[in-house]
């Protein structure tokens, strides 16, 4: 993948209350990060009652896309690799 692209996923912060109680927030943004983490094209905000977004839409899509490509290629290929391992367990004529 492109070291340039990067999505940052949902992000936890940490909320405390009292002395004894903490807890967790969800912060439920989806930024489109580049230029080596530096930039960020976009933002999804899903925190309000209404999805937000802030930035460059086609920039963003193309990082997304770019993003989904690389996480279908990297799971095909532990999908081959899986297979490949068990075939050979399986018939392997090496086999003691």
């Amino acid at each position: 993948m492109n070291e340039e692209l990067k999505i940052d996923t949902i992000d936890w912060s940490k909320i405390t209350c009292g002395d004894d109680v903490s807890f967790f927030k969800p912060d439920y943004t989806i930024k489109f990060i580049f230029d080596n983490g530096t930039k960020v094209s976009g933002c999804l905000d899903f925190n309000e009652d209404k999805l937000k977004f802030e930035g460059d839409m086609e920039e963003s899509a193309k990082i997304f896309m770019n993003y989904l490509l690389y996480v279908f290629n990297q799971r095909i290929e532990e999908i081959k690799s899986e297979a490949i391992k068990e075939y050979k367990e399986q018939f392997d004529p090496r086999e003691d």
